[in-house]
């Protein structure tokens, strides 16, 4: 299993791909584009693969590149993720 982590901006992406145990698989910084973000998930299997993002003022547009390419694209709360990336201890759940 993967795990995808996006960090979407207005012009660009930031991804994060880590593997079960979290190690880090590859990370890049791409223009926003289905073919950009086509080159970046070519190794990743959509059964196999996990992505989220945060519901940001551009997510719509993201997430219908994602759906399109049959990925399972889970959005997070940008306040409640905040909240989470600021505490000494978290557990995320993936569920």
């Amino acid at each position: 299993m993967n795990y995808i982590g996006v960090d979407i901006h207005k012009p660009f992406t930031f991804a994060v791909i880590e593997d079960k145990e979290g190690n880090i698989i590859s990370e890049e910084k791409f223009e926003n584009s289905q073919e950009n973000f086509q080159n970046f998930l070519r190794d990743c299997k959509p059964e196999e693969t996990l992505i989220v993002m945060e519901s940001t003022y551009v997510w719509e547009y993201i997430y219908e590149i994602l759906d399109s390419m049959n990925y399972k694209v889970k959005l997070a709360n940008p306040l409640r993720t905040k909240a989470i990336a600021s505490a000494r201890i978290c557990t995320v759940s993936f569920s």
